[in-house]
C-alpha cells in the first residue's frame, strides 16, 4: 500500500509548508495524546511559538488531512501517518 502511494504522498509532501511538514512529523512521530501546543512539542519540531502550530494546522484540517481529536489532532489516512514516520528513520 505505501509503495503504491509514494508518488502521490511525495507529491502532496512537497506541497506543505515547512512548518506543515514539522506539525505533520511530530503528529506522525508521537502519541495520539500528545499536546501539539506544548513547549516540549514546539522545541523538538522547531516549531517557534503556538501561532507556528495553529497556523498549520488549521491550514491541514480545511484540507481534511488532519482532524481534532480532543486536545490534540490524528492525521486522517493512517498510511501517510506511516509514511510520514518512516521518511523519518
Amino acid at each position: 500500500m505505501l509503495a503504491r502511494e509514494a508518488s502521490a504522498y511525495t507529491a502532496l509532501w512537497e506541497s506543505f509548508t515547512i512548518n506543515q511538514r514539522r506539525f505533520l512529523r511530530g503528529l506522525a512521530v508521537e502519541d495520539r495524546r500528545v499536546s501539539p501546543y506544548s513547549s516540549a512539542f514546539l522545541q523538538k519540531y522547531g516549531l517557534s511559538h503556538a501561532s507556528a502550530v495553529h497556523c498549520p494546522s488549521s491550514a491541514l484540517v480545511k484540507r481534511d488531512l488532519i482532524d481534532r481529536d480532543a486536545r490534540s489532532f490524528i492525521i486522517s489516512d493512517r498510511f501517510f501517518r506511516i509514511w510520514i514516520r518512516e521518511r523519518e528513520e
